[in-house]
């Protein structure tokens, strides 16, 4: 696994260690994203891009709903224990990706974001990802 990769944690973390994609674009080292999944169901997706690239920043995320089930979904990053900003499609019926969020973050760092469901203002944890600014 190459330093440029992401990792999606899930419960237990340990046991599910392990790369999940990439997508293939001309930064593709640079532009990560992990499946969200509540009960084996694919129902988004978690964007990261390290590095500027065309329009999108770097150090930025972006949550995507593709499941219409009446639920948002939302992605906070995590530094030094408290969320940093937060991507959020609540409010929005699906399919809808959120802006990319972003902020400058040192290099060569593993960030956690944590993706939850929410409906209501009711938050429903669901996995944990790991991504290298």
């Amino acid at each position: 696994m190459s330093a440029r990769s992401f990792l999606r944690l899930g419960a237990p973390a340990a046991a599910t260690l392990g790369v999940v994609g990439a997508v293939a674009t001309p930064a593709a080292a640079d532009y990560n994203y992990g499946k969200v999944l509540d009960g084996g169901n694919y129902i988004g997706t978690v964007y990261w891009n390290r590095d500027p690239w065309n329009s999108t920043p770097g150090d930025s995320m972006q949550m995507c709903d593709t499941y219409k089930d009446g639920f948002g979904l939302e992605a906070r990053l995590i530094v030094n224990g408290a969320v940093d900003r937060v991507a959020t499609t609540a409010g929005h019926n699906s399919p809808y990706c959120s802006p990319w969020k972003s902020g400058d973050l040192p290099e060569g760092h593993w960030y956690t974001v944590k993706a939850y469901k929410v409906k209501g203002g009711v938050y429903t944890y669901l996995d944990d990802y790991l991504f290298m600014s």
